[in-house]
């Protein structure tokens, strides 16, 4: 199972957002997604987009020098994710390449992630 693209949101101690209002973060930053790409072995899995999935709600805690800049062991709940993963059926021996490509414009991010992989028999 891989990640195209995904987003989550959380309330850090002092938030007050509900598990609805995380949704609706989550989902926005996932909305602005563009050229999601996807391919195994140079051939594209198509229509990415009804991959998309959304979780239920969870806690996580987060470690020191996270993404999110907040003190280390910081207690993020609720928390969801949104996000369009991909899975794939056991794939044959041999050698095989997984590419995946997301651009975020309005963050200023991108992900594009090459796997190379053997699987043996």
């Amino acid at each position: 199972m891989f990640p195209v693209a995904n987003a989550f949101s959380c309330n850090f101690p002092t938030d007050t957002l509900s598990i609805g209002g995380n949704r609706v973060l989550s989902r926005s930053f996932m909305k602005d997604a563009t050229n999601l790409h996807a391919e195994v072995d140079s051939v594209p899995i198509q229509d990415l987009e009804r991959y998309q999935s959304h979780s239920t709600n969870f806690a996580i805690q987060l470690p020191a020098d996270n993404i999110v800049g907040a003190p280390g062991a910081t207690l993020c709940s609720p928390s969801v994710a949104d996000g369009i993963y991909i899975m794939l059926a056991p794939l044959t021996p041999g050698v095989h390449t997984i590419h995946l490509h997301a651009e975020f414009p309005a963050s200023d991010f991108f992900v594009d992630v090459t796997y190379h992989l053997t699987v043996s028999a």
